[in-house]
């Protein structure tokens, strides 16, 4: 076993180096084919190469080693290199392994991308290739859709079947498709030959040839899909409705023609006459309406030749003629001919008698084909006059049946009508008897309107009178008391009198001894008489005003109820419903018979349209039935005319199979001429074939006859038609008058019903308003008799002074008393409402503090966000941003004032209005105050602004938190202080804003705009000789510390950029001079500060560009410096060259938009222009040089490498692309957001209008 095993191993590794080595040949040989059909020459790539390529991959069964070689190739680099890769991609598509399809899916994105980078260039292949990729992406797409179907498209009717399922769905989907690939084809061909001069031999130069080439694997695709895409029609309108395809057909035509003219246009080419075999188009595109069409469809073939053999080829003609002269004019010296001329003579009879042979076969076969035809077009003539036969009975059965349907509906219509004005008569005699109880009751409603009006009038002057009895009872109070008063000195008098009295009676014996007094108590007496005298009078006179005060007591009696009654309104309106249902009972015993009559008008009314419903259901039942006949009869006549056009379809067909019968007679006669003209010896077949023509003639002429009595018999049937079709449109029309007269019908009882119902309603409303007068007026009687009750008391009370006193005193105490209840009643409700609204108020309190918090929460998140890019305002604008900023600052600190205040109260609401407008002030001002921070021209102190922003941003929110539950007086004091603390850092912003907005008010007086741009110009030029002076430093530097590669790369990067820096330096010497004209031609008389003023924009632009100039200096020089250093890569030199020539630009335009056109100094400003900017193409280009020669000075070398390693350091590359390509999308979705942000905060920044 030893032995064995030692035996074998060499073997394995011969084999295995044998593998290794073939696979090295291989790779070599397909790199070198690769290499050698795509690249920057501009000629086809050859065949064999082509040829090559399409072998390797089926040695391979993948397309791997194409991929990975192709990666490696700068397509994007040069357009033709693009354009040939896309060439050979397309033909290996069609002709290498199936599965380089599946291979190439996952690059269908590369594709695309490489069409859109070549798509803008808008000249030479930039177009072409755009067109291809875009075709190459529609085939890679229509193969990953249809696994099935090959690359060079070949299938047949069973591979469709099964691709489709034999679902129609499938098959309009397919066609859509096919549609969109043969779209594809025809705009790439419409480019190329657009591309191309035809008035010249450009298909013989080596540029046609190179961007003709593509067209044969096109010509090749679109034959199949045109032949596929006719059939799959043709089998689509044999499935689906017309119209669902009108857009398909309407497609297929202008592809069609585009299509042929392609054709033709390829065919007309010299370059494509050995190449390819163009197929040719019929003039017309098929018809699908016509399903026999397909049968005259023939599949269009493309024909690749195979490369031409060097071989002799014979012409017979020739040598036969030649031959045949020589024999004439040169006789044979012993009077005999050669044998070389009689054996080419046998073999040209040979010939012709072969030739002839053919022809005779090929007439026999259109005999056969001719009979057979005509066998089926008499066989077809049979079934169409069947067919005219059976349509004649149908045309005579509905005849019938349209007479039958005539009388039917002029019956129908009779009975209608008599019906109608039945109803009519009827209806019009009940809206009478209405009108006459609608009259009536309208004369009532009027009454009681009147004394309605009457009872309000009255109820208007008790209302007056207890007004002014109320007025007088306040006077008649204070009597009252005055009387009071009285009574009291009157009861004194009395008790003195009893007292001096007794003292008489008890002092007679001191009569004597007191007579002096008793005549003092006389004239005491006297003056008491006197004063009770008076007091007696004053008695009756009070009396008098007692009774008037009892008087007016009741009527205050009466207006105390009424207070009583308006303050319990619901007890009244209870009361008051009680009554109203008292007064209805006893009305519905007096309205119960108006009842009865209504009701059984009703029944009746309901009765009759009742009937009425009946009899017009029947009516639209038998409508319904008769439009039901209607559309079968339609539908019927319908079938007949599709019939019809299919007769004249098919005649048509005949027709043009008679025409191709005809010319086919004529090439049969054309080449039995020729036949006869060439040999002398077919006379007899002439003859016989004179004969078949001649029974052809005479059969075609019966043909014609049969044609002739099938048009006039089908004349005959559509005159018919017509007359069925006119007796049906007139059914039609009556029908429709009678559905009208049956919609007036329903209209005329609608209308009534709705009269009844409006009646009715009118009836029930009268019955209400009656009932509420009858209430009003059974409330007025009582009303009336209480008036009258409370007089007779009063008469009643006025016989007694005493018990009127006694009944006043009680009734005051009671009114006090019912004051004091209801004053009591009122304050509790006034306390629960107080509290309702307390408690609403801190829930409205509490939501407008969140909101708030919410609002400036995000207003200081904005703040702290930082700005995407920094715009220079104009200073009209940056003005108009700090006077806002002020008078909102103005605002809030008013507002804090007015919070302490508010907050030291008790009122919620007042603190509700002044949180929203605090907020909104604060909102406003934020927002105010950042624009004009960012948009500041000195940073630094828009730095500080923002950050005295940021800064009100902590005791805003915690004064915001403070609010909260803010009606609580301990937490008052707590709001204060922090109220206090906000208040100082707005006043601190104040101060900010205050000095940037006098800086601001100075610029936009430009005052100092002519020095502000003079200073930004010369810090721009400043700039720019810094930039050259550091590259000359680093240049020095590079030399003394560098060598080799390194070298020569920082000496070319370095060159570049000191060249671009000249450039630029003398672009804006000429914008100077060029600034300088504008300023003196545009100031006129004035001065160049007014100019400046009037043109602010201007100015801005100016100095907004020189700004961008000297920044991309120094981001130039910065990027040049790293790249030296090799701290950075090119692409940051090639963005930092781009982003300079893009600012001069902008200087540049900044200039033109007021200079003259016709300026010199513009004209030197557009060529330093261009100076720049092929400056800046020539960084690029280093650039991409010095890329390109440190990239080959690191390549490493992979001789060394074992398989295992070459793997994994193809896997990392890959990872890494991927990278890459992840990280450039991203970087692209960053660059488009940031320009977007950049062109929106430019917008705003310039005073646009936004477009919310």
């Amino acid at each position: 076993m030893s032995s064995y095993s030692s035996r074998m191993l060499p073997k394995q590794r011969k084999s295995t180096t044998i593998l290794d080595h073939e696979r090295e040949s291989f790779e070599k040989s397909q790199i070198s084919s690769i290499s050698k059909a795509i690249n920057n020459v501009e000629v086809p790539a050859k065949e064999k190469h082509i040829r090559n390529i399409i072998i390797g991959t089926f040695q391979e069964k993948c397309g791997r080693t194409f991929w990975t070689n192709v990666n490696q190739i700068q397509l994007k680099s040069h357009p033709i290199a693009a354009w040939k890769f896309c060439h050979i991609l397309h033909k290996i598509l069609r002709d290498g392994h199936p599965d380089f399809i599946r291979d190439s899916m996952p690059y269908i994105p590369m594709i695309t991308d490489l069409g859109k980078l070549w798509g803008h260039l808008k000249e030479g292949y930039g177009r072409l290739i755009k067109s291809y990729c875009e075709l190459l992406v529609g085939k890679l797409e229509f193969h990953r859709r249809n696994p099935p179907v090959p690359g060079n498209l070949s299938l047949t009717e069973e591979e469709i079947c099964s691709i489709t399922e034999n679902d129609i769905n499938n098959y309009f989907q397919l066609a859509v498709e096919m549609l969109d690939y043969m779209d594809d084809i025809l705009k790439l061909a419409m480019d190329v030959f657009a591309s191309l001069d035809m008035s010249r031999a450009t298909s013989m130069t080596n540029s046609g040839q190179c961007r003709l080439a593509p067209m044969i694997p096109c010509i090749q695709d679109s034959s199949p899909l045109y032949d596929y895409t006719v059939k799959l029609l043709f089998r689509l309108h044999g499935a689906l409705p017309l119209d669902t395809l009108a857009g398909h057909r309407e497609r297929f035509n202008s592809q069609f023609g585009k299509l042929k003219k392609f054709y033709v246009n390829s065919s007309n080419l010299q370059y494509f006459k050995n190449l390819v075999q163009v197929p040719t188009l019929p003039e017309k595109p098929p018809n699908f309406l016509v399903a026999s069409e397909l049968s005259r469809h023939v599949t269009p073939v493309v024909v690749v030749p195979d490369p031409p053999q060097e071989s002799v080829l014979v012409d017979f003609d020739s040598s036969v003629s030649e031959a045949s002269f020589d024999v004439e004019r040169s006789p044979q010296r012993n009077g005999a001919e050669s044998p070389e001329l009689l054996a080419e003579r046998d073999r040209y009879i040979e010939q012709l008698l072969y030739q002839i042979e053919q022809l005779t076969e090929e007439l026999q076969r259109v005999k056969s084909d001719y009979r057979r035809y005509l066998e089926e077009y008499l066989e077809r003539i049979h079934e169409l006059e069947s067919v005219v036969s059976d349509r004649d009975r149908e045309l005579n059965r509905e005849r019938e049946a349209k007479v039958d349907m005539i009388r039917q509906l002029e019956d129908g219509t009779k009975i209608a009508e008599a019906e109608t004005i039945q109803r009519i008569q009827n209806a019009e005699g009940k809206a009478k008897n209405l009108e006459d109880k609608f009259i009536k009751l309208k004369d009532v409603y009027q009454k009681l309107r009147e004394e309605h009006i009457s009872l309000l009038r009255q109820k208007a002057d008790v209302e007056k009178h207890c007004a002014l009895q109320k007025a007088q009872l306040t006077e008649k109070e204070n009597l009252k008391e005055e009387v009071k008063a009285k009574k009291a000195e009157l009861e004194n008098l009395a008790k003195t009198l009893e007292e001096v009295m007794g003292e008489l009676e008890s002092r007679k014996s001191d009569i004597a001894t007191l007579e002096v007094e008793k005549k003092n108590m006389e004239e005491t007496i006297k003056v008491l008489e006197e004063k009770m005298h008076d007091i007696v009078t004053n008695s009756s006179q009070l009396q008098t005003n007692i009774t008037q005060i009892e008087a007016e007591k009741s009527e205050v009696s009466a207006l105390v109820s009424e207070m009583k009654t308006k303050n319990q309104d619901l007890l009244k309106r209870i009361d008051s419903l009680e009554e109203d249902l008292k007064v209805k009972d006893k009305d519905t015993s007096s309205l119960l018979s108006f009842k009865d009559d209504l009701l059984k008008d009703k029944n009746e009314i309901d009765k009759q349209l009742s009937e009425e419903r009946g009899k017009s259901l029947e009516m639209t039942k038998k409508i319904e039935s008769l439009e039901q006949e209607l559309k079968e009869k339609v539908t019927e006549a319908s079938t007949f005319l599709t019939n019809n056009e299919r007769l004249h379809v098919e005649v048509a067909e005949l027709k043009v199979c008679m025409e191709n019968l005809e010319a086919r007679k004529n090439d049969l006669e054309g080449e039995l001429m020729d036949s006869i003209n060439c040999l002398h010896s077919t006379d007899k077949l002439r003859t016989d074939l004179e004969r078949e023509v001649e029974k052809l003639t005479v059969n075609t002429k019966a043909l014609l006859e049969q044609k002739t009595k099938l048009a006039e018999e089908l004349d005959i049937s559509r005159s018919e038609f017509d007359e069925v079709r006119n007796m049906m449109r007139s059914l039609q029309s009556s029908l429709y008058e009678k559905l009208e007269e049956r919609k007036q019908l329903i209209d005329t009882r609608e209308r009534l019903e709705c009269e009844l119902t409006h009646s009715k309603e009118e009836l029930l409303k009268e019955r209400s308003l009656r009932s509420e007068v009858e209430k009003r007026v059974v409330t007025l009687t009582g009303d009336l008799q209480e008036l009258q009750v409370g007089k007779d008391a009063i008469f009643e009370e006025k016989s007694s002074l005493s018990t009127a006193l006694e009944e006043e005193k009680r009734l005051k105490a009671l009114t006090i008393q019912q004051m004091e209840e209801e004053k009591e009643e009122q304050m509790k409700r006034n306390e629960n409402l107080e509290k309702n609204n307390v408690e609403l108020l801190k829930k409205l309190y509490d939501n407008i503090v969140e909101e708030a918090k919410s609002e400036l929460s995000s207003c200081v998140e904005t703040l702290s966000e930082p700005p995407v890019a920094i715009i220079a305002l104009s200073p009209d604008i940056s003005v108009t941003r700090a006077v806002s900023s002020l008078n909102s600052l103005e605002n809030i600190v008013r507002l804090l004032e007015n919070l302490r205040e508010v907050f030291n109260g008790s009122s919620v609401s007042d603190s509700v209005v002044s949180i929203m407008q605090f907020t909104d002030i604060v909102a406003t001002f934020v927002i105010d105050g950042k624009v004009l921070a960012t948009s500041f021209p000195d940073m630094d102190k828009g730095e500080s602004l923002l950050k005295s922003l940021q800064a009100i941003g902590v005791p805003l929110l915690a004064f915001i938190n403070s609010l909260k539950n803010g009606y609580i007086t301990s937490k008052k004091e707590e709001i204060n202080s922090k109220r206090d603390k906000l208040r100082e850092a707005f006043l601190q912003a104040d101060k900010n804003i205050e000095g940037l907005s006098e800086i601001l008010r100075g610029k936009s007086d430009g005052e100092n705009a002519e020095k502000l741009l003079e200073d930004e110009l010369s810090g721009m030029e400043k700039a720019i000789d810094d930039a050259a002076a550091r590259f000359e430093e680093m240049l020095k530097k590079s030399r003394g510390a560098d060598s080799g590669i390194k070298l020569e790369v920082s000496e070319k990067v370095l060159d570049s950029c000191t060249s671009l820096m000249q450039s630029v330096r003398q672009l804006i010497r000429k914008s100077r001079g060029l600034q300088e004209e504008i300023v003196l031609k545009g100031k006129g008389s004035a001065t160049s500060k007014d100019f400046y003023k009037r043109n602010s924009q201007w100015a801005d632009g100016l100095i907004s560009a020189s700004k961008t100039v000297g920044f991309g200096a120094s981001l130039l020089v910065d990027a040049a410096d790293k790249v030296v250093s090799g701290q950075t890569k090119f692409e940051q030199l090639v963005v930092s060259a781009q982003e300079i020539a893009a600012s001069t630009a902008q200087l540049v335009f900044a200039g033109r938009v007021k200079a003259d056109p016709n300026s010199n100094k513009l004209y030197e400003v557009a060529r330093a222009s261009k100076d720049v900017s092929e400056a800046t193409g020539g960084v690029v280009a280093t650039a991409k040089l010095c890329s390109q020669l440190v990239e080959e000075n690191a390549q490493m070398d992979f001789s060394k490498l074992t398989l295992h390693q070459a793997k994994k350091l193809e896997m990392e590359s890959q990872i890494r692309v991927k990278e890459l390509e992840n990280s450039l999308e991203q970087e692209r979705v960053r660059l488009s957001t940031l320009r977007k942000q950049h062109y929106q905060m430019a917008g705003e920044a310039a005073g646009w209008e936004q477009v919310s």
